[in-house]
């Protein structure tokens, strides 16, 4: 069979891309539970921050710092840099 390289790259794109979701995964399973709750709620549910705040019993201004410093300390995270700062809420 004759070498493809656009299969070996689409190979290696799936591979790369399996492995930066277990990081992610992994990142985000480190974050303070309420910035977890937080950003789950907003990204994946897609709750507006009202409906947020009704259910958790957070007010929408300390449910807007926790997704902010929860996307932050994931992109520090993922990207390479001390993660440590970022993390705490």
């Amino acid at each position: 069979m004759p070498y493809d390289e656009h299969v070996m790259d689409e190979l290696i794109s799936r591979v790369a891309a399996a492995e930066r979701r277990e990081e992610v995964r992994e990142a985000f399973g480190e974050l303070p539970r309420g910035q977890r709750e937080a950003i789950a709620g907003r990204l994946f549910l897609t709750e507006d921050y009202a409906s947020l705040s009704a259910r958790t019993g957070t007010t929408e201004q300390a449910l807007r710092a926790r997704v902010s410093r929860g996307l932050r300390a994931l992109r520090v995270r993922l990207s390479g840099e001390d993660h440590e700062r970022c993390a705490s809420d």
